[in-house]
């Protein structure tokens, strides 16, 4: 099974797309369609690409997952390729239960004032919010798993708490 960007990475892209716009715009490049910049679900060519090839994972298959030993999970997963695809460390917050799930990939960037204020513009623009942590609650789907990159450890650095945390298992998502 191979998971791969949804709109919540694409909307990272977004931030790469808007940084592009505004150092080719210096450069007198096309300046991009309303429509595209205020996307959430902006084009990107990697997903464009990757979009004909991604299938969902039913929830007949996550349970299928959920009898199988770890071990024979990550053994397909290293013969597909995906060796580099883990963090270790992690604890569970529920000893004894099993996470399986869709993943959904969040990554962020470092905070700057510049970037803050491109996406608090893309975000008015196209009526969404630029907290990540309250777009993962709302876009969750029943049987999604958040997996988010901090960008490395960040002192007392957290993805969202209680109230986010909640709002994303009232819309489904697993863990």
């Amino acid at each position: 099974m191979q998971f791969y960007p949804n709109k919540i990475l694409a909307l990272c892209s977004v931030f790469v797309l808007a940084l592009a716009s505004v150092s080719m715009l210096q450069a007198g490049d096309v300046e991009a369609p309303e429509k595209l910049r205020y996307n959430s679900d902006t084009w990107h060519p990697a997903v464009d690409y990757l979009n004909p090839k991604k299938t969902r994972a039913t929830d007949a298959q996550l349970k299928a997952l959920e009898e199988l030993p770890l071990e024979t999970v990550w053994g397909v997963l290293r013969g597909m390729g995906y060796t580099n695809t883990f963090h270790n460390g992690l604890e569970t917050t529920l000893p004894g239960e099993r996470l399986i799930g869709r993943a959904v990939t969040i990554r962020y960037l470092p905070r700057r004032p510049d970037l803050d204020q491109a996406m608090e513009a893309l975000a008015e623009g196209g009526g969404w919010t630029s907290k990540y942590h309250s777009r993962a609650a709302e876009e969750s789907k029943p049987g999604d798993v958040l997996v988010v990159d901090l960008g490395g450890r960040v002192e007392g650095g957290v993805f969202f708490g209680d109230i986010s945390a909640l709002g994303a298992q009232l819309s489904g998502a697993r863990g």
